[in-house]
């Protein structure tokens, strides 16, 4: 399959570049207004590239064998290239968030049904092996799950668009999405939210769901990098293979099973009740 891509400078697009070619697929062309992009060359070597914006949609508007439009943009950035991605009749896959609020994702949702195309997201967390054991242990009600998320962003994080709640998410969106799609997917939706404090570089908090309850937190001045969940007392330190799962992501997405845009509201709607509580 052919695959186009969006912010091939940023920080995750290596991760979506290795599992293209990991699929056995081709980058055709990808777009970034940075041109610090030779990182590619590591993948592929054969990549129409674009700085400008409407350069990039005329080439693929030109082209009727892309299979894909990879979304690696900014948070703030991922409605508008979804829209338009959609609007040519190409399917998605999207970084999370894929979208800021509930207003856009029904609008996605829209664009969807009105040109025959569909958004994928990238929940990782639902495919690690140690968090798929453990939802098969779970009790149908009174489980506990703590969560303790640490890692480290410098002096830029704050400066740049992700120190922006609105164009980022904040925080809990930023950084913590993946974790709160997964007890979602642990625990089921419904919820009760008592969040204890949130500021641009750490958050904790409590919520009730259908199956237990979940005590979290969420920082970005750690020195290490750490990420642990303990179920039911039983610590899962999950910070070896959780970045190494974009290539099962896609190869999910690629035999039908991807993670669509149903499932990914979840995360979002609850995000947006945590931050506006």
């Amino acid at each position: 399959m052919n695959f186009a891509l969006i912010g091939l400078a940023g920080y995750i697009a290596p991760k979506h570049l290795n599992a293209i070619k990991e699929t056995g697929n081709n980058l055709v062309a990808a777009f970034d207004i940075s041109d610090s992009v030779g990182i590619v060359d590591s993948y592929f070597n054969d990549v129409e590239f674009f700085t400008d914006e409407y350069n990039f949609w005329d080439f693929l508007g030109g082209r009727k064998d892309i299979n894909f439009v990879v979304v690696c943009s900014p948070n703030f950035l991922h409605y508008r290239n979804i829209m338009t991605a959609l609007s040519y009749g190409i399917d998605v896959i999207c970084e999370k968030p894929i979208a800021l609020n509930n207003k856009e994702v029904e609008a996605i949702k829209e664009y969807e049904s009105v040109f025959d195309s569909r958004v994928y997201g990238i929940l990782q967390s639902r495919l690690h092996p140690s968090l798929i054991e453990a939802k098969k242990n779970l009790s149908r009600e009174g489980n506990t799950i703590i969560i303790n998320y640490e890692t480290n962003r410098g002096k830029w994080y704050n400066k740049s668009w992700k120190g922006d709640p609105s164009l980022s998410g904040g925080l809990t969106m930023n950084i913590g999405i993946h974790l709160f799609d997964m007890c979602i997917w642990m625990l089921g939706e419904d919820e009760t939210i008592d969040t204890t404090s949130i500021s641009y570089s750490n958050g904790n908090g409590y919520i009730d769901f259908d199956k237990g309850s979940v005590e979290w937190n969420l920082s970005i001045d750690s020195k290490r990098v750490r990420r642990l969940i303990r179920v039911n007392g039983k610590e899962i330190d999950f910070t070896k293979g959780f970045t190494d799962l974009h290539t099962l992501s896609y190869q999910e997405i690629l035999k039908g099973n991807g993670f669509d845009i149903n499932e990914c509201e979840k995360a979002i709607d609850l995000v947006n009740k945590i931050n506006y509580i």
